[in-house]
């Protein structure tokens, strides 16, 4: 069950929930309208299945058996080690050999689905350089392959530049004013080569703050680059321990970005062994 509590100021909230383990990630977006009448839009809902789900590639090789689920998706969304032609740990089979030959792609574009990939930003490894070359070769693959993609979800590029919590000793070590000036090169040099994608972004709560997030989109913004979306990955065992007012939080957040014309999204997951209230949460 899913539950979003309206409230009265005019804005539109996108609700992602992602639920990992199992046989696949299902993450789905809800957009409110919190106009006077409080009337609830029809859903758009994201799919990402996990990237280790053994049964990834019947979804192409057998698709009848979820045909009636294809037709509450919009959009279909890869992880980027999953499209890679190098072998990946996690993974297990779901490699980008096994996509093109299932000629998943094409499959997508056939159904009508947007394809969306979660891609490196700003990385410890690359600080914004080194990750736009991946980014391209893999549209580009995709491209050669019989798909488009829409939607790029810059995976956390905030934490990714900054020397902080799991980066502690390996990261960037960037101001924020410097990595913002990296988000804009990566975004401003994928787009100069593909002008149509829309590119948003996603970083994680509580690890920073609702007014942290905000300080830092209007800090890309004012360095000319505003997300096509943004996502916020919420760590809710992170929330218990920290008793985070999440409510308040959302409400905040969902209000900024309405008044930025930025949707916004809150993605749930839940591991893959999860309890009764992780279930019930989601």
């Amino acid at each position: 069950m899913l539950l979003i509590s309206r409230w009265t100021a005019a804005h539109a909230l996108m609700l992602l929930v992602t639920a990992i383990g199992g046989a696949c990630a299902f993450v789905a977006s809800l957009t409110v309208d919190a106009q006077p009448t409080l009337r609830v839009l029809p859903p758009t809902v994201w799919f990402a299945p996990n990237m280790g789900s053994v049964d990834y590639a019947d979804l192409f090789s057998t698709p009848e058996t979820w045909s009636s689920t294809r037709l509450q998706i919009g959009v279909f969304k890869f992880y980027t080690r999953n499209l890679l032609p190098t072998a990946c740990d996690i993974c297990g089979k779901n490699t980008l050999a096994t996509f093109i030959a299932v000629d998943a792609f094409r499959k997508l574009m056939q159904w009508g689905l947007a394809i969306a990939v979660e891609v490196p930003a700003v990385k410890p490894w690359g600080c914004g350089d080194k990750e736009v070359n991946v980014v391209v070769n893999l549209l580009q693959v995709v491209n050669r392959n019989g798909g488009d993609v829409s939607y790029l979800a810059m995976d956390e590029p905030l934490e990714g530049s900054q020397s902080l919590g799991r980066n502690a000793g390996h990261g960037c070590g960037l101001r924020e004013d410097q990595a913002a000036a990296a988000v804009v090169r990566y975004g401003h040099d994928i787009q100069s080569r593909f002008p149509r994608i829309n590119i948003g972004e996603i970083e994680p709560y509580p690890s920073y703050s609702a007014v942290q997030i905000g300080e830092w989109v209007d800090t890309l913004r004012l360095h000319g680059f505003s997300p096509a979306f943004f996502h916020l990955d919420v760590d809710r065992n992170a929330v218990r321990v920290g008793h985070q007012d999440v409510g308040g939080d959302l409400k905040w957040l969902s209000q900024f970005f309405a008044k930025r014309g930025i949707p916004f999204g809150v993605i749930l997951w839940s591991p893959a062994k999860s309890h009764a209230h992780d279930r019930r949460d989601i």
